[in-house]
């Protein structure tokens, strides 16, 4: 009998890579490659020592493992590495 969480986690993922993801481009050095990525955002507040605000966020991007591929090398992602999204003919690099 086959794992049906498993299944569902499968079927998420497609939808997810399918219908809610943008293109953006990798890049390492010289390399690049173009894969779909989920945009998420995360806000974050906290009160430093003097009692004042401090708001934050972070940008993440899901990516599919295997489309990790430059010069037909599987990468993983490490610090330095970029990703360019493009909104409306303008670029902007994380």
């Amino acid at each position: 009998m086959a794992n049906l969480l498993e299944i569902g986690s499968q079927w998420l993922e497609t939808m997810r890579t399918n219908h809610l993801a943008s293109p953006v481009t990798y890049r390492r050095g010289q390399g690049q490659v173009t894969v779909n990525a989920t945009l998420g955002k995360t806000d974050y507040e906290t009160s430093d020592e003097s009692g004042f605000t401090v708001q934050s966020h972070t940008n993440d991007f899901l990516v599919i493992a295997v489309d990790l591929m430059i010069d037909d090398d599987l990468i993983t992602p490490k610090v330095g590495d970029q990703i360019v999204l493009t909104r409306s003919g303008k670029q902007a690099v994380f």
